[in-house]
């Protein structure tokens, strides 16, 4: 456990690393450098985080941040297990969050969050082979801001209205580019009542 409220120093890079469960009780704040968390069994992030400039990783079993934002330049959040989005991600450049790279089953889900970044990708599944049922789920009152470049991908039949994703989420539109990405399925899109899936 990490249970003080801690200010990490220098740009050098630091991980936080547990064998078992990963649980941050207490905010993280770090000026500089990139920030490295994993948890072999789940990383539970119960406090906000915050980089000054530099990126934010996490990987290992399941990941759940909900009700705590994390700020970075980038966000990367790649885990086996299932994962949780309950707060805020505010990247500047990327978001790129997959969950069930493990086994194909596991599922994210995206509670009602601002997602920042100018490339954001969600990603559910370990691509071809393994599992086929990891899917991407967002709530409605989900909000995506500065979009520029959006990715979708899970091992499950891409359905976007069955995702939630719509276009009504991005602040300010979406930017230039859509990319769903079925690795063990197909793409259905579902017309005005989701992100028109085409070509």
């Amino acid at each position: 456990w990490v249970t003080n409220s801690i200010t990490l120093t220098g740009n050098a890079d630091q991980t936080l690393s547990s064998g078992g469960t990963l649980t941050i009780a207490q905010a993280i704040n770090k000026a500089q450098g990139n920030l490295n968390l994993n948890g072999d069994t789940a990383v539970n992030v119960d406090a906000g985080v915050t980089l000054g400039s530099g990126a934010f990783q996490s990987t290992g079993g399941t990941f759940d941040n909900s009700g705590f934002a994390i700020t970075a330049d980038s966000i990367t959040i790649n885990h086996d297990g299932a994962v949780t989005v309950g707060g805020d991600l505010l990247g500047t450049t990327l978001v790129d969050v997959r969950a069930g790279a493990g086994n194909g089953t596991d599922n994210l889900s995206i509670l009602g969050v601002t997602v920042q970044g100018a490339t954001v990708a969600l990603r559910a599944g370990d691509g071809n082979g393994g599992g086929n049922t990891s899917s991407v789920s967002v709530l409605a009152t989900t909000s995506f801001n500065g979009v520029s470049d959006f990715t979708l991908e899970q091992d499950a039949a891409i359905d976007t209205a069955a995702s939630g994703i719509t276009l009504a989420l991005f602040n300010g539109g979406l930017g230039s580019s859509y990319t769903p990405t079925p690795p063990d399925s197909v793409v259905t899109g579902s017309g005005s009542t989701g992100i028109d899936v085409e070509g």
